[in-house]
């Protein structure tokens, strides 16, 4: 065993001293040098892929708390909305205003809440609808709304139910809303 392995070492080892200092150059300075490379290349493929995976965990979080703090938004522009006995009144007696006086105060109200919440810097869009065949808006829609589709629904009929839900998160093909019964 010893003898083949003498056999082999000389046959790899070259004959010639030009050749052996060729062989020691290649053997003793070039492949570690290729190692370190390759370490240095799988360390760094490693560490790109970790800054990656941290970056991505850090913009879901803040996502996360982008969207916790829109449902705030909303939150707080439903209990703002509910607490106002003047919209309270035109929801629920809109025959005590003619159309525009309460489309007035309806966008009043929408502008005044607007205002009060620009600094968050989310842009939150409301349809509010009464139970009187009235839908108003936070913006002005694409097409007109359509209050007997509107009121056919299944959310509102869920809020219309006794015992219903009092706040209902939907989402459509635009927009994801918070719509709450009167």
């Amino acid at each position: 065993a010893i003898i083949m392995l003498t056999r082999w070492l000389r046959r790899i080892t070259p004959e010639t001293f030009k050749h052996r200092i060729l062989f020691s150059f290649l053997l003793f300075l070039l492949a570690p040098i290729a190692l370190l490379f390759l370490y240095n290349f799988r360390e760094t493929e490693t560490i790109l892929q970790r800054n990656a995976s941290d970056s991505n965990i850090k913009q879901l979080e803040g996502i996360k708390y982008d969207l916790i703090d829109l449902m705030s938004l909303v939150m707080k522009t439903g209990m703002l909305l509910e607490q106002d006995s003047v919209l309270r009144q035109v929801m629920q007696q809109p025959e005590l205003y003619d159309a525009i006086h309460r489309k007035r105060i309806v966008e009043n109200k929408f502008a005044g809440i607007e205002n009060s919440f620009f600094l968050t810097g989310a842009t939150v869009f409301y349809t509010l609808i009464d139970l009187k065949g009235n839908a108003y808006t936070s913006y002005t829609p694409v097409s007109s709304l359509n209050y007997a589709a509107m009121s056919s629904e299944p959310w509102v009929q869920e809020l219309k139910r006794a015992g219903g839900q009092r706040y209902i998160w939907t989402s459509d093909d635009h927009t994801t809303e918070v719509r709450e019964r009167q």
